[in-house]
């Protein structure tokens, strides 16, 4: 496996790694402080770096900003959607936003390492 590839693949693998880890932590109440340390650094990233990921960006500074933005606005859309249906649910709320992150993931996996290589050559230019 070349360079590119490895690249290619580390983000959504940690994505998918740590929206498993923290529904998981969640669902099966792991306790305060382990499922915070899980549950937090998730909720206010993962959802936004997967799909800031799937933009044509200019730097990494600029992904992370915009996975902070992103994910704490879905973080807010999902408790008001909830709020509004009258279904308020915390573990459903992290399903919903380890959903996206999943969908984000998977998207960035199925670009291929191709076009990965394409946005980092933009970067340069």
């Amino acid at each position: 496996m070349n360079l590119g590839a490895r690249t290619h693949l580390f983000w959504p693998l940690l994505l998918i790694t740590a929206a498993l880890a923290a529904v998981f932590a969640a669902y099966f109440r792991i306790g305060p402080p382990l499922q915070a340390a899980i549950v937090f650094p998730f909720v206010l990233l993962c959802p936004g770096m997967a799909l800031a990921r799937l933009l044509p960006l200019r730097g990494e500074l600029e992904a992370w900003v915009l996975a902070v933005a992103l994910s704490l606005t879905l973080g807010i859309l999902v408790a008001l959607a909830m709020l509004i249906a009258g279904g308020w649910s915390p573990l459903g709320g992290l399903t919903s936003l380890a959903a996206v992150t999943l969908y984000g993931a998977v998207l960035q996996l199925a670009r291929g390492p191709v076009q990965h290589r394409q946005r980092l050559g933009a970067q340069s230019r």
